[in-house]
Formats: C-alpha cells, structure tokens, sequence
C-alpha cells in the first residue's frame, strides 16, 4: 500500500499529467485513485487460452496461442506489456482461425 500512496501522490502533485490543474481534483471529486497497469504477457495468454476454450473446448492446440500472441502489439523495451491489453484478443482469434480454416481449403 506504501507504493500505492506515493503513486497517488505523484499523479496528483504532478504538473506532468492529465490531472494538472484539474476541477476534479481541486474539488475534492475524486476519494479514490486506482491505476490501471498493462496487462503482461501472461495475462495475455491466459485471455487468449479462455477464447480458444469457449470456441473450440480444450481440445484447441498450443501453438494457436503463440500464433494470437505474435499478432498483438507489445511495448517496453523487454516487451512484456500489452499495448491494449485483452481487447483485441477476440479479433485476433478469428483472424487465426479463419486464416487456418482457408489454408484447409487451398490444401484440399
């Protein structure tokens, strides 16, 4: 909770944010900061993993899930964090699946 205080504090003190100068928070609006931190790629892949579940049941192969992920952005210079988190997540499965399904066909 310590982080979190000196967190809050920072956001709240600095000239550097959206938040600056802010009637929000020169009127005492906000009670409560809760910052919202990127999703890591774990987190990712168990979004991805819960998708493919829902559409195909467990019997969905590993590699989809490494095949999703290489479709998604990712920012820091290590690339663990998710530039948008689990929104695209879903997108990005029926861009995988369609993409497997049509390579089927042009086999046949």
């Amino acid at each position: 909770m310590k982080v979190m205080g000196s967190l809050e504090e920072e956001i709240y003190q600095s000239s550097n944010t959206g938040l600056s100068n802010s009637k929000l928070i020169d009127k005492f609006y906000i009670s409560y900061f809760l910052p919202f931190l990127p999703l890591e790629k774990t987190h990712v892949r168990k979004c991805i993993a819960r998708t493919l579940r829902q559409r195909l049941g467990n019997s969905f192969q590993r590699d989809l899930v490494d095949d999703v992920m290489e479709e998604l952005s990712f920012h820091d210079p290590d690339q663990n964090f998710s530039h948008k988190g689990c929104k695209n997540v879903d997108e990005k499965v029926n861009y995988i699946l369609g993409r497997d399904v049509l390579k089927q066909k042009l086999e046949l």
